[in-house]
Protein backbone atom coordinates (compact mmCIF):
# COMPACT_ATOMS: atom_id res chain seq x y z
CA UNK A 1 0.00 0.00 0.00
CA UNK A 2 2.63 2.77 0.94
CA UNK A 3 6.03 2.20 -0.82
CA UNK A 4 7.67 4.04 2.18
CA UNK A 5 8.76 1.87 5.27
CA UNK A 6 8.88 4.79 7.74
CA UNK A 7 5.00 5.02 6.93
CA UNK A 8 3.97 1.32 7.07
CA UNK A 9 3.03 -0.20 10.36
CA UNK A 10 3.72 -3.87 9.26
CA UNK A 11 7.51 -4.65 8.12
CA UNK A 12 9.08 -7.34 5.77
CA UNK A 13 13.06 -8.55 6.50
CA UNK A 14 13.82 -6.52 3.31
CA UNK A 15 11.47 -3.35 4.73
CA UNK A 16 13.22 -3.32 8.22
CA UNK A 17 16.89 -2.79 6.50
CA UNK A 18 15.42 0.04 4.38
CA UNK A 19 14.19 1.26 7.56
CA UNK A 20 16.95 0.91 10.02
CA UNK A 21 19.06 2.81 7.19
CA UNK A 22 16.72 5.87 6.42
CA UNK A 23 15.86 5.97 10.75
CA UNK A 24 19.50 5.18 12.21
CA UNK A 25 21.30 5.92 9.09
CA UNK A 26 22.84 2.45 9.63
CA UNK A 27 23.45 0.24 6.75
CA UNK A 28 22.38 -3.46 8.08
CA UNK A 29 21.69 -6.53 5.72
CA UNK A 30 18.35 -8.89 5.63
CA UNK A 31 21.17 -11.85 6.72
CA UNK A 32 21.26 -9.23 10.36
CA UNK A 33 17.75 -9.18 10.46
CA UNK A 34 17.41 -13.26 10.39
CA UNK A 35 20.48 -13.11 13.17
CA UNK A 36 18.44 -10.39 15.53
CA UNK A 37 15.56 -12.76 15.15
CA UNK A 38 17.65 -15.88 16.32
CA UNK A 39 19.54 -13.97 19.21
CA UNK A 40 15.54 -12.78 20.27
CA UNK A 41 16.57 -8.68 19.44
CA UNK A 42 13.82 -8.25 17.23
CA UNK A 43 10.75 -10.40 17.36
CA UNK A 44 8.44 -11.36 14.14
CA UNK A 45 4.71 -11.11 14.82
CA UNK A 46 2.56 -13.73 13.98
CA UNK A 47 0.80 -11.68 10.81
CA UNK A 48 2.61 -13.01 7.48
CA UNK A 49 2.23 -11.70 3.93
CA UNK A 50 0.16 -13.04 1.13
CA UNK A 51 3.17 -14.99 0.02
CA UNK A 52 4.32 -16.47 3.37
CA UNK A 53 7.09 -13.96 4.37
CA UNK A 54 7.03 -12.80 8.01
CA UNK A 55 6.15 -9.55 9.11
CA UNK A 56 7.33 -7.33 11.77
CA UNK A 57 5.40 -4.37 13.39
CA UNK A 58 7.32 -1.18 13.17
CA UNK A 59 6.99 0.24 16.32
CA UNK A 60 8.15 -2.99 17.72
CA UNK A 61 10.90 -2.47 15.76
CA UNK A 62 11.50 0.67 17.00
CA UNK A 63 11.21 -0.14 20.56
CA UNK A 64 13.69 -3.43 20.32
CA UNK A 65 16.19 -1.65 18.27
CA UNK A 66 15.93 1.16 21.13
CA UNK A 67 16.68 -1.07 23.82
CA UNK A 68 19.31 -2.68 21.83
CA UNK A 69 21.10 0.03 21.63
CA UNK A 70 21.23 0.91 25.08
CA UNK A 71 22.16 -2.33 25.94
CA UNK A 72 25.33 -2.26 23.72
CA UNK A 73 25.96 1.58 25.48
CA UNK A 74 26.13 -0.20 28.73
CA UNK A 75 28.41 -3.23 28.01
Amino acid sequence: MFDDPELRRWLTDADVVTFMHRTYGEVIAQATVRQWVKRRILQPSSEKTDDGRRLFDRDAVVYAIDLHKRREVRA
